[in-house]
């Protein structure tokens, strides 16, 4: 039962989902990157299996789309994203690159 006076969270338009090819074998869209990455690492399972070097991305919030398509030996894994503050993302990446 919802509380007087609470109201639904807007529901979710993924925007980044029609930049995946129509070939795609999978296809996950995500709306805060940020906060996908924090359920990961909180859960025992998941977080341990997370590269090390994922520990240090931050800022990237926004939407997310991940997606693969077929290849000759392997998928090709696509990661795009769509930070709110690109110049926080990027440079929370070249950190990232530079270790």
């Amino acid at each position: 039962m919802r509380a007087a006076g609470a109201s639904t969270p807007a529901a979710y338009r993924p925007a980044l989902l029609s930049d995946v090819p129509s070939g795609a074998i999978l296809a996950v869209s995500f709306k805060d990157v940020d906060q996908l990455l924090a359920r990961i690492k909180a859960e025992p399972t998941l977080g341990s299996a997370l590269p090390p070097f994922l520990s240090g991305v931050r800022s990237l919030g926004g939407e997310g789309v991940l997606y693969l398509l077929p290849g000759v030996l392997l998928p090709v894994v696509t990661l795009e994203l769509q930070p709110r503050d690109p110049a926080a993302a990027v440079k929370s990446l070249r950190a990232l690159a530079a270790k």
